[in-house]
């Protein structure tokens, strides 16, 4: 059976050394526990209980260090712990917890999300939620966060600002329409925003090109 070697108290954790080598890393409540002491012997079945506590307990710590650095959603959060090497039922405890004490909370996450993008401009709402998609965020949630953060005026001047200057890149250039229509679907405007900004900005090329740009 495993033998305790040394137990070390590390801030509202105990960490207990034991002679194969382990460092098993648990909450001060789950040492008080088990009752352990230097030169204690642990048998099969508490060993098991303790590597259990401990997976648990240094999961939820690096999910909070994650957090400390900047919001996550849910999926980015399990993504991560994965990567860590931590247990699947560790993982979903830890992000069930924290999602319940609103540590993790897709909507929060995506709002700001959607609101720095705005900010920083020259994105449309559709590149928007394909990269909140990527991260793991619901449709449902996306298009929520979406209209909490920006409306449709402020769509419509972010893709004028954005034509303005790519026209002044592209002064004497041909098919200038055509082209600045496929950039600003690129950024992720709609057609229907891409439109609007077509009209306001008037006829780019000639007469057949500016007509074909519209359709």
């Amino acid at each position: 059976m495993p033998l305790v070697e040394k137990i070390k108290f590390k801030g509202d954790g105990v960490m207990i050394s034991v002679d194969t080598g382990e460092a098993l890393m648990v909450s001060a409540a789950v040492f008080a526990q088990y009752r352990l002491a230097a030169g204690t012997e642990i048998d099969a079945a508490a060993y098991r209980q303790l590597r259990d506590e401990s997976d648990r307990y240094m999961c939820r710590r690096a999910a909070l260090s994650y957090l400390a650095v900047r919001a996550h959603s849910a999926h980015e959060m399990e993504s991560y712990l994965r990567r860590k090497g931590y247990s699947g039922d560790s993982i979903a405890e830890t992000v069930r917890d924290l999602c319940e004490r609103h540590y993790i909370d897709d909507l929060a996450f995506a709002t700001e999300y959607a609101g720095a993008r705005k900010r920083r401009g020259g994105v449309g709402r559709n590149l928007v939620t394909r990269e909140l998609q990527r991260k793991g965020v619901s449709r449902d949630i996306i298009a929520t966060a979406i209209s909490r953060a920006t409306s449709e005026d402020d769509e419509r001047e972010a893709a004028l600002a954005c034509a303005r200057k790519k026209l002044r890149q592209r002064a004497g250039k041909k098919n200038r329409a055509s082209r600045l229509a496929f950039y600003l679907q690129g950024r992720g405007f709609d057609a229907a925003v891409i439109r609007a900004v077509l009209r306001e900005l008037g006829p780019l090329d000639d007469e057949e090109d500016a007509g074909a740009a519209e359709e």
